[in-house]
């Protein structure tokens, strides 16, 4: 009796505990330091904030690259269960939670000592624009993309960023519409820092999240969770080391 009177002790003291644990599979194409390596000790924050939470409610986390279309297409159907760091429009019946996970901008980032500045749209009109493949840059700037294919050089895959940053230093590409904070992320680990800067920014920051599938039951719950869990890391001091770790400050704050 004693024993069992102990178990149901242990039992009520752990609510966070979730007797159907789950693997959760979130996918994304390389953005860091929002998400970086799989299985690395520097996965990227956003990931970093997905296993600590869902980890302490008893489900597993597993993350993998992909090509940031088919990460949606992935999600979409229920291949997948989230995909880290999407945007409503991008995914657009998919489950977000309350708690955003940071913002990104637009940023013209151009090869240093570049002569070219962003001004207005009219500015782009004799520049080779390099863009990410299905990304959401805001209303004015995918409506250009849509209608000047000729100017747009459209990339995807793993490895995206680095690759545009080398294209740019080879003049292969004039300026890259990018979040200031992806972009001199990637070129400190490249040492490309002191060969790019940002040559002007266009519209308000976008709210990310990890967009979850509708094709899924579970996705509400998951959906509430990770806000919860945001809001304890906060509160607690967790999510400040996570991010301190990235260099990079809430959003928050």
């Amino acid at each position: 009796m004693k024993r069992l009177a102990l178990c149901l002790c242990l039992f009520y003291l752990a609510p966070h505990t979730n007797l159907y644990a789950d693997t959760i599979s979130l996918v994304a194409d390389d953005w860091c330091p929002i998400n970086c390596t799989p299985n690395s000790d520097s996965p990227g924050y956003v990931v970093e904030i997905a296993i600590k939470v869902f980890e302490a409610a008893g489900h597993q986390v597993e993350y993998q690259y992909l090509s940031w279309n088919r990460a949606l297409a992935q999600v979409a159907s229920g291949k997948s269960v989230g995909v880290i760091a999407a945007t409503p429009k991008e995914l657009p019946n998919g489950i977000f939670p309350d708690e955003e996970l940071g913002y990104y901008g637009n940023y013209f980032i151009v090869k240093k000592g570049s002569d070219w500045r962003y001004t207005s749209i009219e500015s782009l009109k004799n520049i080779k624009l390099a863009v990410i493949q299905g990304y959401n840059y805001g209303k004015n700037m995918s409506e250009y993309i849509v209608k000047n294919p000729d100017k747009i050089i459209q990339m995807g895959g793993n490895d995206v960023v680095r690759r545009i940053l080398l294209m740019m230093q080879q003049d292969r590409v004039d300026a890259y519409l990018e979040d200031r904070n992806i972009a001199f992320y990637t070129a400190k680990q490249q040492n490309l820092m002191n060969k790019i800067e940002v040559a002007g920014t266009e519209g308000t920051p976008i709210a990310m999240y990890i967009g979850f599938s509708s094709a899924l039951p579970q996705s509400k719950e998951y959906a509430k969770i990770l806000s919860d869990g945001v809001l304890r890391l906060r509160k607690n001091g967790q999510l400040k080391i996570i991010l301190d770790k990235y260099g990079v400050i809430d959003w928050k704050k």
